[in-house]
């Protein structure tokens, strides 16, 4: 018996006993999709070798990550409440500085 959240999308012919699934994926699907396939296989190969390489150490090494993660996500947003513009750190260091800023901000928020 094939459970019935399985078949969500199917349609049940039922002379001959065949399930025809129909071709259809939402925005949810599709975002799961993009962040599963970004996030999924690094985390594992990331956790792999900081195991390797520090040992046991690499949890409080995540745990700091994390916390620099954080405070970066929360200084990203107090920049963007107080200079809701388009174009991230670059124009947040565009309204602080001179054009030297700029040419050093840019390329350093490139592999971020």
């Amino acid at each position: 018996m094939i459970p019935t959240w399985l078949l969500a999308g199917a349609e049940w012919n039922g002379l001959g006993g065949k399930i025809s699934l129909t071709r259809q994926l939402n925005t949810f699907d599709v975002t799961n999709l993009v962040v599963g396939s970004i996030i999924g296989a690094d985390i594992y190969v990331a956790a792999a070798l900081g195991a390797r390489l520090v040992g046991p150490a690499s949890l409080v090494l995540w745990l700091i990550a994390g916390v620099m993660a954080i405070v970066i996500a929360l200084s990203f947003s107090y920049c963007a409440t107080i200079l809701p513009r388009v174009g991230g750190p670059y124009a947040y260091t565009k309204s602080l500085s001179e054009k030297l800023g700029c040419v050093i901000c840019d390329p350093c928020t490139c592999d971020v």
